[in-house]
């Protein structure tokens, strides 16, 4: 009889794992009646498990609350039960948390991939303990590390608040060692079942989505219902000015003050999603930083190739030439049309805001007198 088959997707975030997940999750009922099967454990991310799973292997942050509250021997058994009674060939877990540790952690170490590692290992040995009568296979996309810092820093300005220089982002950051966590997931499950793709972003031929379904020899695109997205599920990054405003407000905003950042952070979406912005933006780094970067992790890349892409032996893990380095231009102050946007928009919103509580003023003196 033949193997139950696992994906486990080390969904690295900003290569479309978002994207991914939302449209499994949204089409998990119709999936399911063709034997794929991705757990619905309360949240779309699978989030539940992977905190189960970082108790178990000593994870030093916390993750995220909400969904089912259960051991890992608890999801899997869920699994195993769901197989049977569904039944499924193929399973799949998708989560972003697979290739870091929770969140953002601000006082981590410096280069702190060495700490990491052990956790990464931990991880991979228990998905294995708790699946070896599975076909297991490891899925990832990995993005070059220049490109993903600065689309990362982008996402974390944006959503989560960042207030600090990207250097000192740059430094905390554990994800882009390829190489060193791949290596980790190969010497549990080997390094045949290790499966890398590349992330290429802009390429017309390039889309996740896809590429995923076909390897799982899933259905086809467009036999899946596309899931709504609100303006904070589109995943667009800021232009790099829209973004130096938002970190200023990030730190200006010193109080936790919920509901106003996420009416800025809402108000900044929606900017970011207008044509006007589409076509002045810059890349944040330099062309001597960015270059740096690819230098600096170089000997990672080579790892992967070596190690899980044979068929690659001899090129480079990520492609790229001097042309996309060429007419970037510094900045020299915020453009006038961003600045002038946001603050229009704030005013607006506090317009509203104040007739909104004139007018409950004024009923309330109606009633009183």
């Amino acid at each position: 009889m033949r193997k139950v088959k696992v994906y486990v997707h080390l969904g690295m975030p900003k290569t479309g794992t978002s994207a991914l997940q939302s449209l499994l999750y949204h089409n998990r009922n119709k999936l399911k009646k063709c034997g794929f099967y991705y757990p619905d454990f309360g949240q779309k991310q699978h989030y539940p498990f992977v905190r189960a799973l970082s108790e178990e292997a000593g994870s030093p942050s916390v993750f995220p609350g909400g969904g089912d509250q259960l051991s890992v021997s608890g999801f899997v058994k869920k699994i195993k039960r769901d197989i049977k009674k569904f039944k499924i060939h193929t399973v799949i877990l998708s989560s972003e948390f697979f290739f870091d540790y929770a969140g953002l952690t601000p006082d981590r170490d410096d280069r702190a991939i060495g700490q990491a590692l052990p956790f990464f290992k931990n991880v991979a040995q228990i998905i294995n303990n708790n699946f070896h009568d599975f076909d297991v296979q490891i899925v990832t996309w990995l993005r070059r590390q220049d490109d993903w810092l600065m689309s990362m820093y982008n996402n974390v300005v944006k959503a989560h608040n960042f207030r600090n220089t990207f250097d000192h982002f740059e430094r905390k950051q554990v994800a882009p060692f390829y190489g060193s966590i791949l290596s980790q997931w190969g010497d549990v499950f080997g390094d045949d079942n290790i499966n890398v793709f590349v992330y290429q972003k802009g390429k017309p031929e390039f889309n996740v989505i896809s590429t995923f379904l076909n390897f799982i020899d899933g259905p086809i695109v467009d036999d899946l219902e596309q899931p709504e997205k609100n303006v904070r599920e589109g995943n667009i990054g800021l232009p790099r000015d829209l973004m130096i405003i938002k970190r200023e407000f990030n730190r200006g905003l010193s109080l936790p003050a919920p509901k106003v950042r996420a009416q800025l952070e809402d108000h900044f979406f929606t900017l970011a999603d207008q044509p006007r912005f589409k076509n002045f933006d810059q890349p944040l780094l330099s062309p001597q930083k960015r270059l740096s970067i690819i230098e600096f992790f170089n000997e990672e890349n080579q790892i992967v190739v070596d190690r899980f892409m044979k068929d690659r032996s001899g090129r480079d893990l990520f492609e790229y030439s001097s042309e996309e380095f060429n007419d970037w231009k510094g900045l020299n102050g915020i453009d006038p049309v961003a600045m002038n946007s946001v603050y229009a928009g704030i005013i607006t919103m506090l317009m509203k805001k104040i007739n909104y509580l004139e007018g409950e003023i004024l009923d309330i003196k109606s009633k009183r007198f």
